[in-house]
C-alpha cells in the first residue's frame, strides 16, 4: 500500500497503522469525511466510525471503546495516526442504537 485516498503512505506511517490496528479504510473515511481541524489534522468521530460499522465496512469488535481517530497530513503525506479511546466510546449498545 503506497497510497490511500491519494496521499502518500510514509514508511513511518505505515508501520503505526499496523501496530495500532487501524484500518486502511478508516484512514480514508477520515480524510473523506473527517472534521478538518488545521491545515494538517483530521478528526473522525464516533458518529462516523458507527456509520462504517453499521454499513459493514469494519467489525466492531476491533474498535470497542473508540471515541475518535485523529490523521496527521502534510502537504499530501500520511504522517500518522492515532485513535483515543474511553469507557463511553463504542460499544454494542450503541451502535444498535439508531443514529
Amino acid at each position: 500500500m503506497k497510497r490511500i485516498y491519494q496521499h502518500h503512505c510514509t514508511k513511518h506511517f505505515l508501520q503505526k497503522i499496523l501496530e495500532r490496528r487501524i484500518d486502511p479504510y478508516l484512514i480514508s473515511l477520515c480524510i473523506a469525511k473527517g472534521k478538518k481541524i488545521s491545515t494538517s489534522k483530521y478528526v473522525l468521530s464516533k458518529i462516523e466510525i458507527k456509520k462504517a460499522i453499521l454499513e459493514g465496512y469494519i467489525e466492531l469488535e476491533d474498535y470497542i471503546g473508540i471515541e475518535t481517530l485523529t490523521l496527521i497530513v502534510k502537504e499530501n503525506r500520511l504522517i500518522t495516526a492515532f485513535t483515543r479511546f474511553s469507557d463511553i466510546g463504542l460499544n454494542k449498545s450503541y451502535v444498535k442504537a439508531r443514529i
